[in-house]
């Protein structure tokens, strides 16, 4: 109880939820800067911090359903470029490091 006590003190202390809400405008414009510059994401969302994208093939059609398993290509390419995310069918789920 009381480290969760603590944590939640902090994160009124300091204001967290007014952090985040004046973050969301430059997450938003950042969504939109990576579907504008790929072709095969089709469509990106943020709410808060927590934003996501769906990919897509050269036609526009999603590479899968959501409740498929995701391309193994997806998730590979984005360890190897050092990045962790959940991967459900077409939907890349994405946030920056929540200590900015």
């Amino acid at each position: 109880m009381a480290i969760g006590y603590a944590a939640v003190k902090h994160q009124v202390e300091t204001d967290v939820l007014g952090h985040v809400q004046a973050m969301e405008p430059i997450m938003e414009e950042e969504m939109a800067k990576l579907v504008a510059k790929h072709k095969c994401i089709k469509e990106g969302r943020v709410h808060g911090l927590a934003g996501g994208f769906d990919v897509c093939d050269k036609h526009g059609r999603f590479i899968n359903q959501t409740h498929e398993a995701p391309q193994p290509i997806i998730r590979q390419t984005m360890f190897e470029e050092g990045l962790i995310s959940i991967v459900k069918g077409h939907h890349v789920h994405c946030c920056p490091p929540l200590i900015i």
